[in-house]
């Protein structure tokens, strides 16, 4: 019985053992089927196009749409492998041709939906008319016709002026030699989507010297573009988007790049106008130093002016004094109030009393007196 027993359970071990290696060699080809049915999809990536897409000092991609496709590849299970292209009309051609499978970043029109298939938007952005900051026309739709425009080739601004039967249009191959040409005087305005060419004129060094005039000239809606027919793939992203855009990982890399918009009021703009009013304040300060300093001057002259007058004044009183002391007839004697001493006198006095100059200059008024009376008892 008992070897009947070890028997049976040999068996069953066996038969354990079998089953199990069944059931692993099932969930390995399952895992590898798994992984041969991860969807592969090329995407074209126009560069530059800040902040949608562009280079790093290393040469590698990065931006909004980067971060955009990092995150969407973990909600779709896509794995996306990225196509270089210039910004333009070449990433439409290579998804006409098969060469790309997605657009990442596209503005959704008619035109364009009557080609290719778009998932829902994943963000919104203006199209607006740039001028050069000293510009004063160009504000309204009516100054269109007057105004030579640039617009890049392919892009939503094309079409848009084009509907308005505006022949004055220049098309450029690139955002940044739109930048140039609406800098150098060659056009007078430049239509083209606000964030990318305020990033790409901050990073030129020139935001400077451009602004946006008037109300968008159209408010455009992006979204994910794939070749018509391609409906699996399409819908495949769009679910992703339609998770994604309600998660907080899409704010925080919505607010990365587009958080803060180009300020006019750069370091640089800020240091010269706070340069420039304390020059203003230096010289203002000086001005009103200089004034006060000629109004100081005005009054000491003029104090010094009083001052000649009334010494000149006291000088001809004086003259006339002494004239009249020496002239007049009447005896006329000048004494020191201490000790009486004769200090001055006129000639009427010394020929009243017959005094010579040597006997006056001897004399005090109480000698003189003296004198005077002794010489009256005489007589």
């Amino acid at each position: 019985m008992k070897s009947f027993a070890s028997k049976n359970r040999a068996k069953y071990l066996i038969l354990h053992r079998f089953i199990g290696g069944i059931i692993l060699a099932l969930a390995l080809l399952g895992a590898s089927n798994v992984r041969s049915q991860e969807q592969t999809a090329t995407v074209g990536m126009f560069v530059p196009f800040p902040p949608y897409i562009q280079e790093n000092n290393n040469q590698e991609l990065e931006g909004y749409v980067v971060d955009l496709l990092a995150e969407l590849s973990k909600y779709s299970k896509i794995k996306f492998e990225y196509k270089r292209l210039p910004v333009g009309r070449a990433s439409f051609d290579a998804l006409k041709n098969g060469t790309i499978d997605i657009i990442p970043s596209a503005g959704i029109t008619e035109a364009r939906r009557k080609i290719f298939e778009f998932t829902r938007p994943i963000e919104t952005f203006r199209i607006s008319l740039f001028v050069r900051k000293n510009s004063l026309g160009g504000s309204k739709f009516s100054d269109l016709t007057k105004l030579k425009i640039g617009v890049v080739r392919a892009n939503a601004a094309e079409r848009i002026l084009k509907k308005r039967n505006l022949s004055n249009t220049r098309i450029f191959p690139d955002p940044t030699s739109g930048l140039v040409a609406l800098i150098s005087g060659q056009i007078e305005a430049l239509a083209y989507p606000e964030p990318v060419l305020w990033l790409i004129a901050k990073n030129a060094k020139l935001a400077e010297h451009i602004k946006i005039a008037g109300p968008p000239i159209a408010t455009i809606k992006r979204g994910m573009a794939v070749k018509r027919g391609q409906t699996a793939l399409r819908l495949k992203l769009d679910h992703a988007v339609g998770q994604f855009i309600e998660s907080e990982a899409y704010l925080k890399i919505y607010a990365k790049w587009f958080g803060t918009r180009v300020s006019f009021w750069t370091p640089r703009i800020v240091a010269l106008i706070m340069g420039a009013i304390l020059l203003l304040s230096l010289f203002a300060m000086g001005i009103w130093r200089y004034r006060t300093m000629v109004n100081l001057n005005q009054e000491l002259t003029k104090a010094v002016r009083r001052a000649e007058n009334v010494s000149n004044e006291l000088v001809e009183s004086n003259k006339a004094f002494r004239s009249l002391y020496q002239t007049s007839p009447i005896a006329f004697v000048t004494c020191d109030e201490e000790d009486h001493a004769i200090l001055r006198y006129n000639p009427a006095f010394t020929s009243l009393t017959r005094y010579l100059d040597e006997d006056v200059a001897n004399l005090t008024l109480f000698d003189m007196l003296q004198k005077t009376v002794e010489m009256a008892g005489r007589n």
